[in-house]
């Protein structure tokens, strides 16, 4: 969604939104990205260290992408994007920090990568950027 266009709604307009995060597999042998596997999409995790499941080859690692979008053209200088990957238990597993974020054309996508995750099990993302925060759940698991 656009950022101001729930302004009447909500009484009040960031002119930076905080949209979507998606998160792909980084494809070992090709290198390059899966679909986004990031709910609402359905994908088997199952092995994808291996190419197991939905994965077109074997992948270790994954690309958090944080999605920002503007009517215009936008920059905030004073509110940072902050992104964060957990474990359930609160493990930090990686955490970027982005200031002066210039969205120029309309949408602009942040990343967090995440190396060596793909049998970790259960990965909480939380992107924040002032009072908006959006959240998305990963499962990437193994076993024989």
């Amino acid at each position: 969604m656009l950022a101001c266009a729930l302004a009447p709604a909500v009484g009040r307009c960031d002119p930076v939104s905080l949209d979507q995060i998606t998160a792909q597999l980084f494809y070992s042998m090709t290198g390059t990205l899966s679909q986004n596997i990031a709910p609402p999409a359905h994908f088997s995790s199952w092995n994808t260290v291996i190419g197991e499941g939905d994965a077109k080859e074997p992948a270790t690692d994954l690309v958090v992408g944080v999605v920002l979008t503007a009517v215009q053209p936008q920059t905030t200088d004073a509110t940072p994007l902050v992104v964060t990957a957990r474990q359930p238990g609160g493990k930090v597993l990686a955490q970027r920090t982005y200031r002066n974020i210039l969205v120029e054309r309309g949408r602009l996508v942040k990343v967090l990568f995440l190396p060596d995750v793909t049998c970790i099990g259960q990965i909480d993302i939380v992107a924040t950027l002032g009072a908006q925060t959006r959240s998305a759940t990963v499962h990437l698991d193994c076993g024989e």
